[in-house]
């Protein structure tokens, strides 16, 4: 990320140099670097973006790729402000006639939002459903089979996915809540969130994979997590930010 917009600051450096002798116009280096100082916001605020837009990267659908885009605008916009912001800022304390803030948001738009636009908003979608397309057990190889195999004494038992409840995280093992009891597993929880798609079985917290088949009846938290209660008679919490995943339960 780092060396991608160092070469994007030379390269829109040297192409204002070109672009000036070309035109026989005056070529300032310290105001182009300046200028091109808008490809350094990329590396604080992509990393932003991408913890921010992480409760959504699940399955795509059209509502998730609409959240995703209208938070990639609105980091776009950021961009753009915090860039002019930073420019008048500096030019008001080396130059003797400082920027205006209006004259360069303009320009900034005029120049720079769709540049910022394809980044935070057009790249991460099309990313995001390239890789899900990749990920996916007809393009992996993954497991077709909606089972898992765990360990009772020295028997090995086959719970197949109508069977679960429930997977939480219980580190460092899985537990899996069937009608059979509960039982540890080895592995991460995204592995088995891998192992069962396309399958129902759906991540709707940050450690808990539900089968909604199980839900009796929800309760809202009012402040937009539910709590499901499932016919084993436990409570899964399902929280807000994979909201996303469940909503359509609620229906």
């Amino acid at each position: 990320m780092v060396s991608l917009v160092l070469l994007m600051i030379v390269l829109s450096v040297l192409h204002d140099y070109i672009y000036a002798s070309l035109k026989s116009s005056g070529f300032y280096l310290s105001e182009s670097m300046l200028y091109q100082s808008f490809w350094l916001f990329f590396i604080p605020l992509l990393g932003l973006f991408r913890w921010v837009v992480r409760p959504w990267k699940t399955q795509p659908s059209l509502r998730t790729g609409l959240i995703i885009f209208s938070i990639g605008l609105g980091f776009a916009l950021m961009h753009i402000v915090l860039f002019v912001g930073f420019f008048v800022l500096v030019s008001s304390l080396s130059y003797e006639i400082p920027h205006r803030f209006t004259t360069l948001l303009n320009t900034a738009i005029a120049n720079e939002l769709y540049v910022s636009i394809l980044i935070y908003s057009v790249l991460p979608i099309f990313w995001f459903y390239l890789k899900y397309r990749l990920k996916s057990p007809q393009t992996t190889g993954a497991s077709s089979e909606v089972a898992l195999r765990v360990k009772k004494g020295g028997k090995v038992l086959r719970v197949a996915l109508d069977e679960i409840y429930y997977l939480a995280a219980d580190r460092p093992y899985v537990a899996v809540h069937c009608a059979s009891g509960k039982f540890l597993l080895h592995k991460s929880l995204k592995h088995y969130e891998d192992h069962f798609k396309p399958s129902s079985l759906l991540r709707v917290h940050r450690s808990v994979l539900l089968n909604p088949s199980a839900i009796v009846q929800f309760s809202s938290r009012k402040n937009g997590d539910y709590d499901a209660e499932l016919s084993n008679g436990d409570t899964v919490r399902l929280s807000r930010h994979y909201r996303a995943n469940w909503q359509g339960l609620l229906q």
